[in-house]
């Protein structure tokens, strides 16, 4: 049995880009909100801007925090022996993946993704769980990046 020690290889995390749909929903919010404001309140007598503007900081707030949070903590490592996927604190850790516990790769995105340019990559593995990495940059790369290393990695059959 060799002894080789657990290098890395590559490092992912999670794109920004892929939270402009969410950023979009916002902007549709506050027009929708901003709209209802001057349909309802015409004269402007201000009552509305005490409700109005704290809820619209509200929801920016929640979405920039949101952004800020999985572009920093969601990190996905890649070494010669393991796959390491880490959505950071808030969330419950993912266990390493073996490459010999990997079935396939996949790519799931929808239009709006694909023209972003990001997606998930989900990795089957051999004992049916799917563990999903969202928000991956060219994630047809990183896909294919990760089905070599799979095959790669795994012992021979029979060995």
């Amino acid at each position: 049995m060799s002894a080789v020690a657990e290098t890395d290889v590559a490092w992912r995390g999670y794109a920004g880009w892929a939270m402009i749909p969410g950023f979009v929903v916002c902007a549709v919010v506050t027009l929708a909100l901003l709209g209802l404001d001057w349909w309802l309140d015409p004269d402007d007598t201000r009552f509305s801007n005490w409700l109005l503007g704290p809820l619209l900081l509200g929801v920016w707030l929640v979405q920039g925090l949101r952004w800020l949070y999985r572009t920093v903590t969601y990190t996905y490592r890649v070494t010669n022996r393991h796959l390491y996927i880490d959505f950071g604190s808030m969330n419950l850790p993912v266990p390493r993946v073996a490459w010999a516990a990997v079935r396939g790769v996949r790519v799931d995105r929808g239009v709006i993704e694909r023209r972003l340019g990001v997606g998930s990559v989900c990795v089957d593995l051999t004992d049916g769980r799917v563990v999903e990495m969202p928000g991956v940059w060219q994630p047809n790369e990183f896909a294919n990046f990760l089905r070599t290393m799979a095959k790669v990695t795994k012992p021979p059959v029979g060995v």
